[in-house]
């Protein structure tokens, strides 16, 4: 008599399909995603490598360099974050 198909995944215990759960995964990662875009803004030096010249940046990067930029620098101190954030953002 042949044997049939027993689905043994439902017996696992929680450590067990953990470790199943991650297996698979590694082995079948997710597809990218098909909205990302791509862009050669992304990773300069390789299209500068493939082309042999800077391709122009895209308009919604250009003048980028010409904006002033801001940032606060601040102790290693999760209190004194977050009275900065209190007091910068309510």
């Amino acid at each position: 008599m042949p044997r049939t198909y027993r689905n043994r995944l439902n017996e696992l215990d929680p450590k067990s399909w953990l470790k199943f759960q991650k297996s698979w995964f590694v082995h079948n990662p997710p597809r990218r995603r098909k909205d990302v875009l791509r862009h050669p803004a992304k990773f300069p030096e390789e299209i500068r490598a493939i082309l042999g010249f800077d391709p122009p940046l895209p308009p919604s990067l250009a003048g980028l360099e010409a904006k002033k930029e801001s940032f606060a620098s601040m102790a290693n101190d999760y209190p004194a974050f977050r009275e900065f954030l209190k007091n910068r953002y309510s």
